[in-house]
């Protein structure tokens, strides 16, 4: 238990109900803490040494822009794709949620390095762009509507597709707990769309409080390398 929980004890008023003291006591511990956000996202390997630059010059702008850690992994043979991994350490509720703005950032630049390279026609209205996120299962589960599609609320206000892309064909990067959700329309859009599938995420990463019984349920890590960031997958069409 915190500090807190310590003088809590000491100065407990007679009279009062420990557990909703106790209650109380952990929602502050609770807003206060901080928790890793983690993304896993795909880029094509073209896109991936555009986005790193030379010497990781351009990676690190995007890390002291927005504050995240921003890192590759290594190739993996035969694979057209690479994996980003983006991660930060924030509140409940930040002001800034760096690792969300990071993984818009590093979409952003991997589409601009495509462009360059030729790999889409360009990145003004009616342009078709793919973005793809690694996801665990569980993490699935907050994206899933009763009907079993996924995230079909953001999907109709932001004007893009979202659906669950098949495993098999990046089965050498996506390990046995995880899911690609694949995110395609508008450049603009997909942006936009990116950005607030990222915020359904981010609420697993924190516990979840009940009062009755004062517990809690943590939520497990996104299997990720414990050297690197928050995890998230884009993939470049």
């Amino acid at each position: 238990m915190p500090a807190v929980m310590d003088s809590a004890v000491d100065t407990f008023p007679v009279g009062h109900s420990v557990s909703k003291y106790v209650d109380r006591v952990l929602t502050i511990d609770k807003e206060n803490s901080q928790h890793k956000i983690a993304f896993k996202l795909l880029c094509s390997n073209n896109s991936a040494a555009g986005v790193i630059g030379r010497g990781g010059s351009v990676i690190h702008a995007l890390e002291n822009e927005t504050g995240a850690c921003i890192s590759f992994c290594p190739p993996v043979h035969g694979s057209k794709d690479r994996v980003a991994i983006i991660f930060s350490f924030e509140k409940r509720d930040p002001v800034y949620p760096s690792a969300q703005i990071a993984v818009v950032r590093v979409f952003e630049k991997s589409m601009e390095v495509a462009l360059e390279c030729g790999l889409i026609s360009g990145l003004h209205k009616g342009t078709i762009v793919t973005a793809k996120i690694l996801v665990t299962s569980h993490q699935l589960r907050c994206l899933i509507d009763e009907k079993g599609q996924v995230c079909t609320d953001i999907g109709s206000t932001s004007g893009v597709k979202i659906k669950l892309s098949p495993r098999d064909l990046l089965q050498d990067l996506v390990a046995e707990n995880e899911e690609v959700i694949q995110i395609v329309g508008e450049y603009f859009n997909v942006k936009v769309a990116l950005f607030q599938v990222t915020g359904k995420l981010r609420g697993n990463f924190f516990p979840s409080f009940v009062s009755e019984g004062v517990a809690y349920e943590q939520y497990p890590d996104s299997s990720m390398p414990e050297s690197s960031h928050d995890e998230v997958q884009l993939n470049l069409d």
